[in-house]
């Protein structure tokens, strides 16, 4: 499977009209994926984020296009608030089981934001591009140094 850059997909920052955004929606991130490979890359998520997936931007239509890997963390979701779209969706979830990961894109964001270090926390090939994005993205939109 090949790991791609999100960064990569949502430089330089910028809308279709030229203004500088500090937010980017997954589902719009997933577009500008196939629009350059071809095809919808799986999605993954800790199990936290996905017991709110439901209330994303556009969430049906994100998996419609893609599937969604979950990975374990150790807040899971109260499936009786799941349990409908979860069961109407399960062809497109996949859980793993994988050991319990406690490291969060919220908390990846603060440290990069806050220009701490990053090792340990993203594969050290990419360590020094995620850290020089976030910095250039609080530079050009301060509103962005509060990570979403």
């Amino acid at each position: 499977m090949e790991r791609v850059s999100i960064l990569r997909l949502e430089a330089p920052y910028r809308d279709e009209d030229g203004r500088v955004r500090s937010v980017f929606y997954t589902n719009e991130t997933l577009e500008r994926f196939y629009r350059s490979n071809g095809y919808y890359p799986y999605l993954g998520i800790g199990s936290d984020a996905l017991g709110s997936f439901n209330r994303w931007k556009d969430w049906q239509a994100l998996l419609k296009k893609t599937k969604i890997v979950v990975f374990g963390r150790k807040t899971e979701f109260p499936p009786s608030e799941n349990e409908a779209w979860l069961a109407a969706y399960c062809h497109r979830i996949y859980r793993l089981d994988t050991p319990v990961f406690e490291i969060s894109s919220t908390c990846i964001r603060e440290r990069a934001f806050a220009g701490k270090s990053l090792r340990g926390f993203v594969p050290y090939s990419i360590e020094k591009e995620i850290g020089e994005s976030y910095r250039e993205r609080a530079l050009h939109d301060p509103d962005s140094s509060t990570p979403s």
